[in-house]
């Protein structure tokens, strides 16, 4: 089975939700086709759990509040909002298969048809 780990940004951002959200009813199909998502954030656990009943999400979220999981994958980066900057993910989607090696990375994540992305 093959992995797509998707970090997303903190919930604190509800309008990158709203947009994650969207694409999580094609994201159920993924499965389907022999891959398991795993959203990671830098939320608590407790706040995965109430976030992932509230939107009955196909898949499951990990807590990455040390951030040692984005800075793995080089994807806790310097970002820059009206001239303020600050410490944030960088929305990426890394394929990785059974052996953990990462086949793919989908920098350029397109909310609108991310199971597109991660399916071709």
């Amino acid at each position: 089975m093959q992995i797509g780990a998707v970090l997303l940004p903190q919930r604190r951002y509800p309008r990158l939700h709203r947009r994650s959200l969207r694409s999580q009813g094609p994201l159920r199909a993924i499965p389907q086709a022999g891959y398991r998502i795993l959203g990671v954030s830098a939320d608590s656990p407790a706040s995965h759990t109430k976030f992932r009943a509230k939107y009955n999400l196909p898949f499951d979220l990990l807590a990455d509040q040390d951030h040692s999981v984005h800075e793995a994958y080089a994807t806790w980066v310097e970002k820059s909002m009206y001239g303020r900057k600050y410490m944030g993910t960088d929305r990426v989607t890394f394929v990785i298969d059974e052996q953990g090696k990462v086949e793919e990375v989908i920098a350029k994540v397109d909310t609108k048809n991310h199971s597109a992305q991660i399916l071709r």
